[in-house]
């Protein structure tokens, strides 16, 4: 992610369990900072297909939405 100026953000880190590469269709950052991320996404111990995660603001992986997914 970038900050506003073009720099690199440092505070946001974005290291996902994928089991595989994945493809990503689209990313939509929300009001509160969360992201959206849609497309091929293999998360390790999760079936791998078509879908959609959350991120925190920070980066990590918003278990909420997955934990409310499966």
């Amino acid at each position: 992610r970038l900050n506003a100026d073009g720099t690199h953000d440092t505070a946001f880190s974005a290291a996902l369990p994928f089991s595989s590469t994945p493809s990503i269709a689209s990313a939509h950052t929300l009001s509160d900072g969360k992201i959206i991320v849609t497309g091929y996404l293999p998360l390790t111990g999760q079936a791998s297909a078509a879908g959609l995660i959350r991120l925190q603001a920070t980066g990590a992986l918003d278990a909420v939405l997955l934990n409310e997914a499966n």
